[in-house]
């Protein structure tokens, strides 16, 4: 799997987490029944999608930083020498820090 593909399936999970929460055609979580109890006016639906979007894409966006050595925390680490050993590295650091900005930063700004 091209860093391309890797970074992109990251993007597409945190666009089917938030359609999941947000969109009622999709199968009920525990996230979207938490917000529906909000009864939220739409403004204040939007301002807490933004939330969600930007805190989901801070999560992955450090994950997988972290899988190509750039966290300091020992669970990421690990993951990271994981991978390495079993000859999966991703591709050169500088790859993956283009497809994270170019995916998550720019493609990911989605404010309804």
């Amino acid at each position: 799997m091209s860093t391309e593909d890797f970074v992109k399936g990251f993007f597409q999970l945190k666009q089917e987490l938030l359609a999941s929460y947000f969109e009622p055609q999709h199968d009920k979580t525990m996230v979207a029944d938490m917000i529906r109890q909000l009864n939220l006016a739409p403004n204040d639906s939007v301002t807490l999608y933004n939330v969600l979007d930007a805190a989901i894409t801070d999560t992955m966006y450090t994950i997988l930083l972290g899988l190509d050595g750039e966290h300091p925390s020992e669970t990421v680490k690990k993951c990271t020498n994981f991978i390495v050993r079993k000859g999966r590295r991703l591709q050169a650091q500088a790859t993956l820090r283009v497809m994270l900005m170019s995916t998550f930063i720019t493609q990911g700004v989605n404010i309804k």
